[in-house]
């Protein structure tokens, strides 16, 4: 059997204006890739910067936008979490 180790250090890309980017309330409320509207809530991370730089790459591109056109302030950041080890 194959385990996966799902602890330490994730990102999750946020949009600055967002008052807590850890909360789970927007995928709670309007759901998401993996829930229904209502069901629960769901932070999606990143395990490595690469995988969120790809993230915002894809986002960019979908609305026809280069990451050198975003300004500084107005881009989405990265915010780090430890996630608890699987027991």
């Amino acid at each position: 059997m194959r385990h996966v180790h799902r602890g330490g250090l994730y990102l999750r890309v946020a949009d600055p204006s967002w008052r807590d980017p850890l909360s789970a309330e927007y995928a709670r409320t309007r759901g998401g890739r993996w829930n229904a509207p209502e069901a629960f809530g769901i932070v999606y991370l990143n395990a490595s910067r690469d995988v969120a730089r790809a993230l915002v790459r894809t986002r960019l591109d979908a609305r026809g936008i280069r990451p050198e056109d975003v300004l500084p302030e107005a881009g989405p950041m990265l915010v780090y979490t430890t996630v608890p080890d699987d027991a």
